[in-house]
């Protein structure tokens, strides 16, 4: 079992997370903490199309497989940790 001591679980009532809200935000904070040869354009760009194509194939059922997922090879996510401002901050 994972434990989490109590001041961490207190602190963590002041952020919610979120799972492919804020994809092309979390990029680019990614870029700006790290720096454009930490991820590069031309991935960006590539990551950002197979984003979009996932979602969209979520949304065509001809796309998905007997339990509801997209028939892909890989799939990419974004996971967003929101301040209570609403501030993206990871």
């Amino acid at each position: 079992a994972l434990r989490i001591d109590r001041g961490a679980r207190k602190r963590s009532r002041k952020y919610r997370l979120t799972v492919d809200l804020a994809f092309s935000e979390v990029m680019q904070g990614c870029v700006e903490q790290h720096g454009e040869s930490w991820l590069w354009p031309p991935v960006r760009k590539i990551f950002t199309s197979m984003f979009q194509e996932q979602h969209n194939a979520m949304r065509r059922a001809a796309d998905l497989d007997d339990t509801g997922k997209p028939l892909a090879d890989a799939e990419i996510h974004s996971i967003e940790l929101w301040a209570e401002s609403g501030e993206l901050v990871a």
